[in-house]
């Protein structure tokens, strides 16, 4: 009788908190989906900004252009062509018609006229270019 009563009172436990963890699921699920769709649009607000900073004619030390970043192109003056890219947040991604598939250029950020480019496979590797007026 006594083994039966604890099973039973075992039971009700294991099934309440089966419950509560199922619940507590569900409200976790429901906030990582509020969070990836926010994500989503902080990445979009995030390359609109980044797309106008790094806007313009960018260059050495000296002043001498190298390339112009367009909206939706990077135009090199030495190659005198023009080169599709993406940003997905942070990271810029250009089409070489050599390459099958985009290159990562690497991070991209701005600091009054100076453009900072991360490479995202060299550790510790930064490129700066300079804005050209």
């Amino acid at each position: 009788m006594v083994a039966t009563f604890l099973l039973l009172k075992f039971s009700f436990v294991m099934v309440r908190r089966l419950n509560s963890l199922a619940y507590m699921f569900v409200i976790l699920w429901g906030l990582g989906c509020k969070d990836k769709n926010s994500h989503k649009i902080s990445l979009i607000n995030q390359s609109d900004s980044i797309r106008l900073q790094i806007k313009g004619k960018w260059g050495d030390q000296n002043g001498r252009a190298i390339y112009e970043i367009r909206e939706d192109s990077i135009f090199y003056f030495a190659r005198d062509s023009s080169f599709p890219y993406k940003l997905f947040g942070d990271t810029l991604y250009v089409k070489v018609p050599e390459i099958d598939t985009p290159v990562a250029w690497g991070k991209m950020s701005v600091s009054k006229d100076t453009l900072f480019i991360k490479d995202i496979y060299v550790p510790n590797q930064t490129t700066f270019g300079f804005r050209c007026k």
